[in-house]
């Protein structure tokens, strides 16, 4: 790989100066001179929208990376699959996990909205490893990172159910 170059589509500022919007979640665009990958989607509201405006063609994404399976870094998984269903998806095993919060006494979804089975029926290719993944020579992915100290530990208020 010569090089690469990294595009912000979603996070949670934008300059007043450009067409985009900004929401509470992060996407990057990231390409090399064979592949583009896009790592994390946002919620799904801003990913269209700030890729018209790029001038970005989602329809050539080759590779979706997920850090991880909560709504504001994979739910734009769901607006992706309106321009792009070709696609392996990279994601640890766990993405699919039913994720909660508990505020004021209420459970709120958190989580990652489309089901293993719905992607793979729309042509989706799932690579789900816990592992290091090789994207593109010279992008990988650490694979799971283990919490090995309290200053990690997840708050009570988070949960996951079945």
């Amino acid at each position: 790989m010569s090089g690469f170059k990294i595009t912000t589509l979603v996070e949670n500022s934008v300059s007043a100066s450009l067409s985009l919007i900004g929401e509470h979640g992060l996407s990057f665009l990231i390409e090399t001179d064979r592949q583009k990958i896009l790592f994390d989607t946002g919620q799904g509201f801003a990913i269209l929208r700030n890729a018209d405006a790029l001038g970005i063609d989602l329809s050539s994404i080759d590779t979706v990376v997920l850090s991880h399976g909560h709504y504001d870094h994979a739910g734009g998984v769901k607006s992706l699959l309106t321009r792009n269903t070709s696609f392996t998806l990279i994601a640890h095993p766990g993405v699919f996990e039913h994720k909660l919060i508990c505020r004021n006494g209420k459970d709120m979804f958190i989580g990652f909205s489309e089901s293993n089975a719905t992607l793979e029926q729309c042509g989706v290719r799932l690579c789900l490893k816990k592992t290091p993944v090789e994207i593109a020579p010279g992008i990988m992915t650490t694979g799971e990172i283990p919490m090995n100290t309290d200053v990690e530990a997840v708050e009570d208020m988070f949960f996951k159910t079945d």
